[in-house]
């Protein structure tokens, strides 16, 4: 995860891997857990 400064605000940058152990259902439940934390952090910082 990267935060960059965006004029007043900033960018959050996240990149998501499929390992190769991964099947495609374990990368999908990961997606959706990363969806969801990025969404609460972007309601967090909205606030502030």
């Amino acid at each position: 995860m990267r935060v960059l400064t965006d004029g007043p605000g900033c960018e959050v940058v996240f990149t998501l891997r499929r390992r190769p152990w991964m099947s495609d259902e374990d990368f999908h439940r990961d997606a959706e857990a990363v969806t969801a934390d990025l969404t609460a952090l972007k309601r967090l910082m909205e606030r502030a």
